[in-house]
């Protein structure tokens, strides 16, 4: 005889969902200080606080923004300094009028009296909280699919809570792991909002209206976050048609 599957009440799952993700950042973040700059890195910083201090988006333009703005606000919130780039004869001022993120993300690094340490440590702990986001999605998900079930709830938890992959590049100051939380959550939401708008048969029309209209919007908001997160967003488009030809 099969034995019934046993479900994990929901308030003990996300409990130790969040705290999964918990360990999670603080794992990503603290393994990330033995790391030196990374190649991309020197430009984030510069294009992010350009976007941040002054609404600017010439500098690492082919970068998602949202990634950017998320660990130039936390890096500016901590008092890091950005070149000054208003006299355009100085060697910053030439910098910004011709968009370099290169130059100025380094002279922001080293240049400017800022520690490189704590730039890359706040940077990339506003970073790290993408893989947490990502946990709990995947956590999610994961009691969506298998009816609550314990192992079914935790086990795809813990795997990307504890995936060498997220936790060796989930915190650096680039779009990566931003555009695989939206990347992930884009589909999910188109997927919540064909079940909930009609596409299969409503039991009630007013009640169906409302929840199309609640769905498309979360929908709308998701899909644009990952077209804001990476150029690599509108990948989400053939993956809705796809779902929607499984819904029709």
């Amino acid at each position: 005889r099969n034995q019934p599957t046993k479900k994990l009440e929901a308030h003990i799952s996300w409990t130790i969902a969040i705290v999964l993700s918990i360990i999670h950042w603080i794992f990503a973040v603290w393994s990330s200080t033995f790391n030196a700059t990374t190649f991309d890195e020197v430009a984030h910083i510069a294009g992010g606080l350009g976007q941040v201090l002054y609404s600017d988006y010439r500098l690492n333009p082919e970068n998602g923004v949202l990634p950017q703005m998320v660990s130039a606000a936390v890096m500016n919130a901590g008092g890091v300094k950005f070149p000054s780039v208003s006299d355009s004869n100085t060697p910053e001022g030439i910098s910004w009028l011709f968009s370099d993120a290169w130059e100025l993300g380094y002279r922001t690094l080293y240049q400017e009296g800022n520690d490189p340490k704590k730039v890359l440590l706040l940077g990339r702990s506003a970073t790290a909280l993408s893989g947490m986001l990502t946990v709990l999605l995947v956590h999610g998900v994961a009691r969506q699919v298998h009816s609550s079930s314990v192992f079914g709830s935790l086990v795809p938890t813990a795997l990307c809570a504890f995936c060498p992959t997220m936790l060796a590049h989930g915190a650096l100051i680039t779009s990566d792991g931003w555009f695989a939380f939206f990347m992930n959550l884009a589909p999910v939401c188109v997927h919540w909002m064909l079940e909930q708008s009609g596409w299969r048969a409503p039991s009630s029309l007013a009640r169906e209206a409302a929840a199309s209209v609640w769905c498309g919007l979360v929908a709308g908001v998701a899909v644009g976050c990952a077209g804001v997160a990476k150029h690599s967003g509108v990948l989400v488009a053939p993956m809705a048609l796809l779902l929607l030809a499984v819904h029709l």
